[in-house]
């Protein structure tokens, strides 16, 4: 038994010294690093799944599908949504609706008396 904790003891940290630890914000760099073509993908028409799995497959992006969604939601499609101010010229008058038959009005003053419709 004490020879099982010293080999696995020994193997952990051996381990430990080869892999490296993955940084918190690794995947956040990742996506905006391929920011531009991620976002032209989208215009494009494209998935994110498919957009994820062909990042995914030449290199270029290591995470998760899930974190990979996540990061694209919450860095880039909010600067994808910001449009330009349009001057007056492009806004244009606002459209008038049509008066609609009202319904019950209550006058206060006529007491007893029928109630008017307009």
């Amino acid at each position: 038994m004490i020879k099982f904790i010293r080999n696995l003891d020994r193997w952990s940290s051996d381990r430990s010294k080869l892999q490296k630890r993955r940084r918190s914000d690794q995947s956040s760099v990742e996506v905006l690093a391929a920011k531009d073509d991620i976002a032209e993908a989208i215009e494009a028409g494209y998935s994110m799944a498919t957009i994820w799995e062909y990042l995914h497959e030449v290199g270029r992006i290591s995470v998760g599908y899930d974190v990979f969604r996540r990061r694209v939601n919450s860095l880039i499609r909010p600067s994808m949504t910001k449009k330009e101010p349009r001057s007056k010229d492009q806004l244009g008058s606002p459209v008038k609706k049509p008066h609609s038959i009202r319904g019950f009005v209550f006058d206060p003053d006529s007491r007893g008396k029928e109630k008017k419709l307009l």
